[in-house]
Protein backbone atom coordinates (compact mmCIF):
# COMPACT_ATOMS: atom_id res chain seq x y z
CA UNK A 1 0.00 0.00 0.00
CA UNK A 2 1.47 3.62 -1.50
CA UNK A 3 1.88 5.84 1.35
CA UNK A 4 0.17 8.65 -0.13
CA UNK A 5 -3.11 6.41 -0.60
CA UNK A 6 -2.97 5.54 3.04
CA UNK A 7 -2.61 9.46 3.79
CA UNK A 8 -6.09 10.00 1.53
CA UNK A 9 -7.35 6.89 3.79
CA UNK A 10 -6.55 9.06 6.92
CA UNK A 11 -7.75 12.19 5.53
CA UNK A 12 -11.07 10.62 4.57
CA UNK A 13 -11.10 8.69 8.28
CA UNK A 14 -10.94 12.44 10.19
CA UNK A 15 -13.08 14.40 8.47
CA UNK A 16 -15.31 11.59 9.53
CA UNK A 17 -14.35 11.57 12.78
CA UNK A 18 -14.80 15.35 13.48
CA UNK A 19 -18.11 15.14 11.88
CA UNK A 20 -19.10 12.46 14.32
CA UNK A 21 -17.60 14.36 17.20
CA UNK A 22 -19.40 17.56 16.11
CA UNK A 23 -22.67 15.94 16.16
CA UNK A 24 -22.23 14.31 19.64
CA UNK A 25 -21.81 17.54 21.50
CA UNK A 26 -24.60 18.75 23.06
CA UNK A 27 -25.55 22.29 22.79
CA UNK A 28 -25.13 24.90 25.55
CA UNK A 29 -28.68 25.24 25.36
CA UNK A 30 -29.85 21.82 25.20
CA UNK A 31 -28.00 20.34 28.29
CA UNK A 32 -28.76 23.11 30.39
CA UNK A 33 -30.75 22.28 34.19
CA UNK A 34 -32.75 25.97 34.14
CA UNK A 35 -34.89 26.03 31.27
CA UNK A 36 -35.13 29.56 28.97
CA UNK A 37 -38.78 30.03 29.39
CA UNK A 38 -39.99 31.08 32.64
CA UNK A 39 -43.27 29.50 34.48
CA UNK A 40 -44.31 32.60 34.85
CA UNK A 41 -42.79 36.15 35.71
CA UNK A 42 -44.74 39.23 37.28
CA UNK A 43 -43.93 42.97 38.06
CA UNK A 44 -44.52 44.73 40.82
CA UNK A 45 -48.49 45.32 39.94
CA UNK A 46 -49.19 41.49 39.32
CA UNK A 47 -48.74 41.77 35.64
CA UNK A 48 -47.45 39.42 33.40
CA UNK A 49 -44.40 40.62 32.00
CA UNK A 50 -43.74 40.47 28.20
CA UNK A 51 -40.65 40.50 26.45
CA UNK A 52 -38.75 38.67 29.01
CA UNK A 53 -35.41 37.11 28.06
CA UNK A 54 -33.47 33.93 29.77
CA UNK A 55 -30.59 32.91 28.12
CA UNK A 56 -26.92 31.04 29.41
CA UNK A 57 -25.27 33.72 26.91
CA UNK A 58 -23.72 35.84 29.55
CA UNK A 59 -23.03 39.49 28.71
CA UNK A 60 -18.81 40.39 28.89
CA UNK A 61 -19.59 42.77 31.20
CA UNK A 62 -20.31 39.92 33.43
CA UNK A 63 -17.03 37.81 32.39
CA UNK A 64 -15.22 38.00 35.55
CA UNK A 65 -18.48 37.27 37.96
CA UNK A 66 -19.01 34.21 35.59
CA UNK A 67 -15.49 32.75 35.84
CA UNK A 68 -15.81 33.66 39.81
CA UNK A 69 -18.78 31.37 40.38
CA UNK A 70 -17.88 28.40 38.08
CA UNK A 71 -14.29 28.41 39.43
CA UNK A 72 -14.22 25.41 42.19
CA UNK A 73 -12.35 28.34 44.39
CA UNK A 74 -14.53 31.04 43.81
CA UNK A 75 -17.63 29.45 44.42
CA UNK A 76 -16.35 28.01 47.39
CA UNK A 77 -15.24 31.92 48.56
CA UNK A 78 -19.46 32.64 47.58
CA UNK A 79 -20.62 30.18 49.75
CA UNK A 80 -18.76 31.43 52.72
CA UNK A 81 -19.48 34.91 52.05
CA UNK A 82 -23.00 34.40 51.83
CA UNK A 83 -23.29 31.81 54.16
CA UNK A 84 -25.21 29.18 52.10
CA UNK A 85 -24.35 26.70 54.28
CA UNK A 86 -26.66 27.93 57.25
CA UNK A 87 -29.21 30.04 54.74
CA UNK A 88 -30.17 26.55 53.13
CA UNK A 89 -29.67 24.21 56.11
CA UNK A 90 -27.52 22.05 54.47
CA UNK A 91 -25.02 19.55 56.45
CA UNK A 92 -21.90 19.99 54.49
CA UNK A 93 -20.51 23.06 52.11
CA UNK A 94 -19.59 20.13 49.85
CA UNK A 95 -23.30 19.55 48.96
CA UNK A 96 -23.96 22.69 47.79
CA UNK A 97 -23.60 22.80 44.22
CA UNK A 98 -24.13 25.45 41.40
CA UNK A 99 -26.69 23.84 38.67
CA UNK A 100 -26.85 26.64 35.84
CA UNK A 101 -26.10 30.28 35.59
CA UNK A 102 -28.57 32.24 33.08
CA UNK A 103 -28.65 35.95 32.10
CA UNK A 104 -32.02 37.09 32.67
CA UNK A 105 -33.78 40.42 31.16
CA UNK A 106 -37.33 42.46 31.23
CA UNK A 107 -37.99 45.64 28.64
CA UNK A 108 -36.93 48.93 30.46
CA UNK A 109 -40.62 50.19 31.60
CA UNK A 110 -40.77 46.96 33.60
CA UNK A 111 -41.91 47.85 37.59
CA UNK A 112 -39.96 46.20 40.04
CA UNK A 113 -39.54 44.23 42.40
CA UNK A 114 -40.52 41.18 39.68
CA UNK A 115 -40.71 37.68 40.19
CA UNK A 116 -39.93 34.93 37.99
CA UNK A 117 -40.83 31.31 38.75
CA UNK A 118 -38.12 29.42 36.54
CA UNK A 119 -38.52 25.53 35.49
CA UNK A 120 -35.52 23.55 37.01
CA UNK A 121 -34.83 20.12 36.54
CA UNK A 122 -35.16 17.52 39.23
CA UNK A 123 -36.03 19.95 42.08
CA UNK A 124 -38.93 19.64 44.23
CA UNK A 125 -40.80 21.25 47.31
CA UNK A 126 -38.73 19.35 49.92
CA UNK A 127 -34.94 20.43 47.82
CA UNK A 128 -32.91 23.51 49.64
CA UNK A 129 -32.10 25.97 47.36
CA UNK A 130 -31.53 29.74 46.50
CA UNK A 131 -31.30 32.02 43.74
CA UNK A 132 -28.29 34.13 43.69
CA UNK A 133 -27.96 37.60 41.35
CA UNK A 134 -25.06 39.32 40.35
CA UNK A 135 -25.82 42.98 41.24
CA UNK A 136 -22.83 44.52 39.22
CA UNK A 137 -20.18 44.01 42.52
CA UNK A 138 -21.09 41.06 43.89
CA UNK A 139 -23.04 38.08 43.93
CA UNK A 140 -26.07 38.13 46.58
CA UNK A 141 -28.92 36.23 47.61
CA UNK A 142 -32.63 37.06 46.53
CA UNK A 143 -35.83 35.56 48.12
CA UNK A 144 -36.37 31.92 46.77
CA UNK A 145 -39.39 29.34 47.09
CA UNK A 146 -38.10 25.93 46.03
CA UNK A 147 -41.49 24.10 44.09
CA UNK A 148 -42.10 20.54 42.46
CA UNK A 149 -39.32 21.11 39.26
CA UNK A 150 -39.33 25.25 39.94
CA UNK A 151 -37.40 27.95 41.92
CA UNK A 152 -39.02 31.37 42.49
CA UNK A 153 -37.18 34.25 42.75
CA UNK A 154 -37.63 37.84 44.22
CA UNK A 155 -35.85 40.89 42.05
CA UNK A 156 -34.48 44.25 42.64
CA UNK A 157 -32.80 43.99 39.35
CA UNK A 158 -31.81 41.58 37.20
CA UNK A 159 -28.75 40.86 35.31
CA UNK A 160 -26.77 37.07 35.58
CA UNK A 161 -29.07 34.80 37.84
CA UNK A 162 -27.15 31.67 39.58
CA UNK A 163 -29.07 28.44 40.96
CA UNK A 164 -28.00 27.11 44.05
CA UNK A 165 -28.80 23.87 45.76
CA UNK A 166 -27.76 21.27 48.18
CA UNK A 167 -27.37 18.24 46.46
CA UNK A 168 -28.45 15.77 49.00
CA UNK A 169 -31.75 16.51 49.07
CA UNK A 170 -32.84 16.23 45.05
CA UNK A 171 -34.95 13.56 43.87
CA UNK A 172 -32.56 10.46 42.41
CA UNK A 173 -33.23 10.72 38.32
CA UNK A 174 -35.12 8.25 36.69
CA UNK A 175 -31.92 7.48 34.26
CA UNK A 176 -29.36 6.10 36.41
CA UNK A 177 -26.43 6.68 33.96
CA UNK A 178 -26.66 10.65 34.27
CA UNK A 179 -28.32 12.48 36.77
CA UNK A 180 -30.35 15.89 36.69
CA UNK A 181 -28.38 17.68 39.14
CA UNK A 182 -24.23 17.30 39.78
CA UNK A 183 -21.47 19.10 41.22
CA UNK A 184 -19.18 20.21 38.57
CA UNK A 185 -16.54 22.65 37.57
CA UNK A 186 -16.90 23.70 34.29
CA UNK A 187 -18.51 21.50 32.14
CA UNK A 188 -18.47 18.06 32.19
CA UNK A 189 -17.19 15.88 29.32
CA UNK A 190 -19.45 13.07 27.92
CA UNK A 191 -17.26 9.97 28.18
CA UNK A 192 -19.72 7.85 27.11
CA UNK A 193 -19.77 9.33 23.98
CA UNK A 194 -16.55 9.85 23.33
CA UNK A 195 -15.48 6.61 23.68
CA UNK A 196 -18.51 5.19 21.55
CA UNK A 197 -16.68 7.75 18.60
CA UNK A 198 -13.39 6.37 19.15
CA UNK A 199 -15.20 3.04 18.81
CA UNK A 200 -16.95 4.10 15.62
CA UNK A 201 -13.63 5.92 14.18
CA UNK A 202 -11.23 2.69 14.41
CA UNK A 203 -14.63 0.63 12.41
CA UNK A 204 -14.10 3.34 9.65
CA UNK A 205 -10.59 3.32 9.40
CA UNK A 206 -10.43 -0.97 8.90
CA UNK A 207 -13.37 -0.26 6.81
CA UNK A 208 -11.75 1.57 4.63
CA UNK A 209 -8.51 -0.04 4.25
CA UNK A 210 -10.33 -3.75 3.26
CA UNK A 211 -11.85 -1.97 0.75
CA UNK A 212 -8.47 -0.64 -0.60
CA UNK A 213 -7.06 -3.99 -0.38
CA UNK A 214 -9.97 -5.23 -2.42
CA UNK A 215 -9.78 -2.35 -4.72
CA UNK A 216 -5.72 -3.40 -5.14
CA UNK A 217 -6.85 -6.82 -5.64
CA UNK A 218 -9.23 -6.05 -8.57
CA UNK A 219 -6.48 -3.95 -10.42
CA UNK A 220 -3.72 -6.91 -10.42
CA UNK A 221 -6.90 -9.80 -11.20
CA UNK A 222 -7.39 -7.44 -14.21
CA UNK A 223 -3.71 -6.98 -15.31
CA UNK A 224 -3.55 -10.73 -14.94
CA UNK A 225 -6.26 -10.97 -17.54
Amino acid sequence: MCKGTMKVIAALVGSMFVGLTAHAAPSPEASTVVGNVPVYAKDADGNEIEGLMITSEIPEQYIEAENQIKSQTGFAEIVEALQLKELIGAKSTDDIVLIDLKDVSVPEHTKFPVTISFEVQGVTEKTRGVILHYNKTQWETVPTTMGEGTMTGVFESLSPVAFVIDRTTVEPSSNDEESTVSKTDGENPKTGETSHIGIIAALLLSGAVVVFMGIQQMRKWKKKQ
